[in-house]
């Protein structure tokens, strides 16, 4: 017998391949990465409920729900940069940049058109620093990893010094013992 059942009259299904070893015993992979999800959530969750009673309140599910949607719409766009076989290094700090850049605008002002604004500039921060990232990459023809390690430095830099001026730390020689 081949590795191929062979079934008469069963049409298109006769040819199923037969899943050597312990594939016959264990479910598909989809169905074990959720199997794993749930006794994950499961190991955490119960715990977690049974030391914080009201850590399975409406508030707390939301306050967590809130707090890791972040995460999640920065791991969604790394996975699909993932897929396309790059890597983008600079994530977290073109992020902050963007942030930086919103609370600059926003600074002093509360009116809902500031807001706004200042929101979009964010935005627009990332989205130049993401173009300026793939402009490299796609036709200048540079490694990605390569790219995005000189933006993480650069993002990282206008940052952590916009709008604030820089500390100058004495020197040795003019401190007094």
């Amino acid at each position: 017998m081949t590795d191929l059942d062979i079934q008469p009259n069963a049409g298109s299904a006769a040819l199923a391949p037969r899943r050597p070893g312990l594939g016959r015993v264990l479910p598909d992979r989809r169905r074990l990465a959720g199997m794993i999800l749930w006794i994950a959530f499961a190991f955490y969750v119960i715990p977690l409920s049974i030391a914080e009673p009201n850590f399975i309140s409406l508030s707390n599910i939301i306050s967590i729900l809130l707090l890791t949607s972040v995460y999640a719409l920065i791991a969604f766009g790394e996975s699909l940069v993932i897929l396309t076989a790059g890597i983008d290094l600079s994530v977290g700090s073109v992020v902050g940049l963007s942030g930086v850049v919103a609370a600059l605008l926003l600074d002093g002002h509360s009116s809902p058109g500031w807001v706004l604004l200042s929101v979009f500039a964010g935005i627009a921060a990332g989205v130049a620093v993401g173009l300026f990232n793939g402009v490299l990459v796609a036709f200048v023809n540079l490694p990605s990893f390569v790219t995005t390690l000189g933006t993480l430095s650069m993002a990282l830099g206008v940052a952590s010094s916009a709008g604030l001026p820089s500390r100058v730390w004495p020197s040795v020689a003019t401190l007094e013992v």
